[in-house]
């Protein structure tokens, strides 16, 4: 057997073995000049710095804003829902503006990983940043006593900037500090896919636990939570294992911003039903 490691584009590297047996004549600008009868290939993603997917801790960004809910019942469970995903949404909304980029690499059914270039969204200056901005929206907008709004927007600001944790625990070294070509940091966590994935489920329904105690909502939107949040864990690793590959970056950032609106609206609809006051809808 025959081990090759090499980069075949920026942001990628492939861990190739070779396999053969028997003699025919083959030229392979990969493996280089050779007799091979049969050559199979097996790969395995490296992650090089620098470009990885931020929305591959969807299901744990969703169980951080249910956690969170529970800290101040005054707000609506779809605000929080909403802040947890406020990064994404900030993405793919630059994206569409050309701001930051996605590439959808030729092996995505292999490796399953997006290239990315998220500096102004993701950055972890821009991090603290956009929970800063939030938490002064929050303070802005929000009624009641100066305690209880401070309070709130306290909440508010860990629920923006908690992607930014969990994606650092799972990412390899490519979650930027400040500007796109500053140092990068990341646990690489999935580099050891099926412990990422069990922390996910973990995160996300521990989560939904926290947050239907004491929650006071109906048994029907009790129920209609703990399927929305099975069904988003199980979204979730489809993404990282069998999901196709995506059309297009504007496709991809189109689709991605519709299905956070979903569930945003959703979880606003199953936390309702509580009797609240401040921002928070009925």
């Amino acid at each position: 057997m025959t081990s090759l490691s090499f980069s075949i584009r920026r942001g990628q590297i492939l861990c190739i073995n070779v396999h053969g047996t028997d003699r025919v004549n083959t030229r392979s600008a990969v493996a280089g000049n050779g007799w091979r009868r049969r050559i199979s290939l097996e790969l395995t993603c490296v992650r090089a710095p620098g470009k990885i997917a931020p929305d591959r801790m969807l299901a744990g960004h969703m169980g951080a804003a249910m956690a969170l809910s529970r800290g101040e019942r005054r707000l609506n469970l779809g605000i929080f829902v909403f802040a947890a995903l406020l990064l994404d949404i900030l993405f793919w909304a630059l994206v569409l503006l050309g701001w930051e980029s996605v590439e959808v690499p030729s092996d995505y059914a292999v490796c399953h990983q997006l290239a990315f270039e998220f500096p102004f969204s993701h950055g972890l200056l821009a991090s603290v940043g956009w929970s800063g901005l939030a938490a002064v929206v929050v303070l802005f907008i929000m009624t009641g006593a100066r305690q209880q709004c401070i309070r709130a927007a306290m909440f508010i600001s860990a629920a923006v900037f908690s992607p930014r944790l969990l994606d650092a625990l799972v990412h390899g070294p490519e979650l930027p500090i400040s500007g796109a070509f500053s140092t990068k940091v990341g646990f690489s966590l999935w580099d050891h896919l099926t412990i990422a994935l069990v922390l996910e489920a973990v995160i996300a329904l521990a989560g939904l636990c926290i947050y239907l105690l004491g929650s006071g909502i109906s048994r029907p939107r009790r129920i209609a939570a703990v399927v929305l949040s099975v069904f988003v864990v199980l979204m979730t690793m489809a993404g990282m294992t069998v999901a196709p590959a995506p059309p297009s970056s504007a496709q991809l950032a189109g689709s991605s911003l519709f299905a956070i609106l979903v569930m945003v609206l959703l979880f606003s609809w199953i936390d309702s039903g509580r009797n609240s006051t401040g921002i928070t809808g009925k």
